[in-house]
């Protein structure tokens, strides 16, 4: 899962709408909530993180109380102990304060998370669009998707180390048009026949990386609200 846990400097390592964990121990509060930072003060240290919800409800959790902090970034976590030290808001935004410690545990991470999502989607070879005028679009179905790559479903039989443009509109607008990956592995057959591939987005930028894993985190906080409906 990991490659190694190291300190830094919390404040080369913080920004806000960096999506984090809040884990509680106390027996009434005890949980794992998601939230966000709202805002983040390196000089002070002091961070603004947003109230958890469980099943569509505030989690008011009282000053005072100790909790652990897991923040993540596109290839790392970042983990820290705290105090909630007060609540407030502003306009329509519910937030926590909290004391970032200056030096931070960072735990490197190797993978993306993958979330389950079945979509129509269509790919072109490489070596055929760059070489013909009309090439052939080949259709598959998703699997799952991560920041990283993706997993599809295809009558066409690619081999490891083919390079395609993938083409397919996610959720929420989300959408991959021409996007370079490389076919990492076979992963095997469905009952019927069709082939299942792995891929690797390559040549993928900061700022689309960014919206892909925003995309992945409110995903998975969507899916854990209705596990618990």
């Amino acid at each position: 899962m990991s490659d190694f846990v190291e300190k830094v400097s919390a404040k080369r390592n913080i920004s806000i709408n960096m999506p984090i964990e809040i884990e509680v121990d106390e027996e009434y509060y005890e949980g794992n909530y998601k939230s966000i930072i709202h805002e983040y003060n390196s000089k002070s240290g002091y961070a603004k993180i947003g109230i958890p919800m469980y099943k569509g409800a505030l989690i008011k959790l009282p000053k005072g109380i100790k909790i652990r902090i897991r923040i993540y970034s596109n290839t790392a976590v970042f983990l820290f102990k705290t105090i909630i030290l007060q609540s407030g808001q502003e306009n329509n935004i519910r937030f926590l304060v909290v004391k970032v410690p200056e030096v931070i545990y960072k735990v490197q991470r190797r993978k993306y998370v993958r979330i389950p999502i079945s979509e129509d989607g269509y790919f072109y070879l490489k070596k055929e669009y760059e070489e013909m005028d009309d090439p052939p679009k080949h259709k598959f179905v998703s699997k799952d998707f991560s920041a990283g790559g993706l997993s599809i479903v295809s009558d066409y039989d690619l081999v490891e180390g083919d390079r395609v443009f993938i083409n397919m509109n996610i959720k929420e607008g989300l959408k991959i048009e021409n996007f370079e990956a490389e076919v990492v592995r076979k992963i095997g057959e469905t009952d019927v026949g069709r082939k299942i591939f792995g891929l690797e987005f390559t040549n993928l930028d900061t700022k689309t990386e960014k919206k892909f894993v925003k995309f992945v985190f409110r995903y998975e906080i969507q899916s854990m609200k209705r596990n618990r409906l």
